[in-house]
Formats: C-alpha cells, sequence, structure tokens
C-alpha cells in the first residue's frame, strides 16, 4: 500500500514543518491482544464492577426494608394508642340501674 501526503506551507509561516521521507517498520497489531495474556485484567474490571453493583442493590434493599419496618412501627403504635384512648375513657351510660326515671 502506498500512501502521499502534500503539505502547503504558507509563506508567512513562523516555522516549517518538518516532512520526513522516513518509512516506519511494521511493529505489533495494537488491536490484537497478545499471546501471554491471561486477561486478569478485564476480568478484574469486570467483578468489581460487578460487586460494585451487588452492592449498591444489597444497600437500597436493606434501605427499603429498613424505611418499610419504620413505617410499620408507626402504624402500630399509633393504632396501640387509639386503643389505649379508648380503653381510658369508657362511655357514660345514659342511664344507670339505681337512677329513677324521675330525675
Amino acid at each position: 500500500m502506498y500512501q502521499q501526503a502534500q503539505i502547503y506551507v504558507s509563506t508567512s509561516a513562523l516555522y516549517s514543518p518538518y516532512v520526513g521521507s522516513t518509512v516506519l517498520p511494521d511493529g505489533p497489531n495494537p488491536f490484537t491482544p497478545d499471546s501471554d495474556n491471561t486477561g486478569l485484567g478485564v476480568w478484574l474490571i469486570v467483578g468489581l464492577a460487578v460487586g460494585g453493583a451487588a452492592l449498591l442493590i444489597l444497600v437500597i434493599v436493606m434501605l427499603l426494608c429498613c424505611l418499610q419496618q419504620k413505617k410499620d412501627q408507626e402504624k402500630a403504635l399509633e393504632i396501640q394508642e387509639h386503643f389505649v384512648v379508648e380503653a381510658k375513657e369508657p362511655e357514660k351510660p345514659l342511664m344507670s340501674v339505681n337512677d329513677s326515671i324521675n330525675e
């Protein structure tokens, strides 16, 4: 494969660009994995991501459970207070056995 480029330099340029005619040697392809690479770095990143997501989900679930438990306790306390108030204030009967009709 042959590549060619032309660079046009203005006459008022302060620095003239360097255009080299050096041929670079072929190197290893950076887009293919090395044969001695075990992939430990990839598994470390995946493990940290999955572990972090699991920890985040666990914290959210525990927070929701605690909030629900707090609501349930408040509701139970409210019901209990309601029954205690009713027990302390019994209804007064309209007429007792000892009362006479003429009173």
